[in-house]
Order: C-alpha cells, then sequence, then structure tokens
C-alpha cells in the first residue's frame, strides 16, 4: 500500500503531517510526499492506494483542493482524504447553514442575499444592530457589528461591487469589525450573509410584560 500526502504548502511540511507519517510508519504502510506543482505528480497519482490532503482556511488551499481532488478521485479512482462527500461544504458557511437548516439544527435565523437589489430593500427594512459575515474565514475574522441601513448599504455595494477580501471588512466612517485578523482569499461580490444579533430578540422581549409569580408559604 502506498499513501501520497500532499505539502501544506510548495516546500512545507506540518507537523500535524509529520504525527500521520508516523502513524503509517507505526502500521507499516508505506508513504510518499507530494506537491501538486512538481512535474511527475500526475504520473504518481496512479501508483496510490490513498491520497491525503490537508485542507487550510486560506484561498491557496481552496482553490487547489477544488481542482486536483475531485479529479484523483472520481476519474483516477484513488480514494481521498478527504473525500468529495465530507469536503464540499468545507469553509463555506452558506452550504453550512443550508445544510443545517435542513436536517432540523438549531440555528440562529439569517438571510442570505445572491442579488443587490433584494439585499437593498432588505437592509431598510431590518432591525439594527445586525451581524454582517462572508462565507468564509475562521476565528470570526470575517464578522462586523452593523448599527444602522447606511452601514449596511455600504457593505451591500461594496460586496456586489468590487467585491471584500476575507479577514479584511472595509472600515467606513463608524464601521468596525468585530475580530479580523489577517487578509486571506478574495471573496465572490455575490455572497452576502447578514445574520441577526440575538439583540433582536432582546428588543422584542422589552414590549413583553413579565410578571414574577408571587410565593405563598403555609
Amino acid at each position: 500500500m502506498l499513501v501520497g500526502i500532499h505539502y501544506n504548502h510548495y516546500g512545507i511540511f506540518s507537523e500535524f503531517l509529520v504525527k500521520y507519517e508516523q502513524i503509517l510508519d507505526f502500521n507499516e504502510i508505506d508513504h510518499i510526499r507530494m506537491e501538486a506543482s512538481q512535474a511527475d505528480f500526475w504520473d504518481i497519482i496512479p501508483k496510490l492506494d490513498l491520497f491525503r490532503y490537508h485542507w487550510g482556511h486560506n484561498d491557496a488551499y481552496k482553490e487547489r483542493a477544488e481542482t486536483i481532488l475531485p479529479i484523483i478521485e472520481k476519474h483516477y479512482g484513488i480514494p481521498v482524504l478527504p473525500n468529495q462527500a465530507t469536503c464540499w461544504h468545507y469553509d463555506d458557511k452558506i452550504k453550512q447553514y443550508y445544510l443545517l437548516k435542513k436536517y432540523g439544527f438549531p440555528l440562529v435565523e439569517s438571510d442570505v442575499f445572491w442579488e443587490k437589489k433584494p439585499a437593498l430593500e432588505w437592509a431598510k427594512n431590518a432591525i439594527y444592530p445586525q451581524i454582517f459575515k462572508l462565507k468564509r474565514g475562521a476565528g470570526s475574522n470575517s464578522v462586523i457589528k452593523v448599527n444602522k441601513d447606511t452601514m449596511a448599504i455600504k457593505l451591500i455595494n461594496k460586496m456586489f461591487g468590487s467585491g471584500m477580501q476575507i479577514g479584511k471588512i472595509p472600515s467606513y466612517n463608524s464601521l468596525r469589525s468585530v475580530s479580523y485578523t489577517h487578509l486571506r482569499a478574495h471573496e465572490t461580490p455575490e455572497h452576502l450573509v447578514c445574520r441577526l444579533l440575538l439583540e433582536k430578540k432582546k428588543k422584542k422581549q422589552q414590549h413583553q410584560k413579565f410578571h414574577k409569580p408571587q410565593q405563598h408559604i403555609t
């Protein structure tokens, strides 16, 4: 048996993958380090019994994975880890939201817009504050609190215009990022996710009267 293990980046082999090699060594399974840019990459693929790919969060991982993994698995017939059945929704909050909603998981009420006009109409009538999120990113690095409709409209125009970078939501005037750490990949303009804050529920609760039940001592 021969397992091909793809580098994290060109020339970089992480400690995680080294541990994976140690597991293979313990089980006396042969393995080889590979990189999609090497000249003989596709010559080695047919000789493999398993192809291992460590998929990170940046755009380089995504573009490479979505290009080579389906070909290796579906057309070369080589088992891939992760396979297409399990990685198609990886690092994509829109796909994950639709999937979880289908199976009835408890979710924060969300609105996904694929066109600009309905997004702008929503922004004018929404209850603020809201949470704006890009579909990708980890550690809350592509999240921003939107306090009013003018802020939402700026974000919508940006998303359906030149687009936005993961981890780098622009600060227009009073726009402040909740948490973003570093620059990542470009986000496609048509993807826009507006998440409702828990404050929305709190506002509704302010209009309700709650009476504390009286205690009767006997």
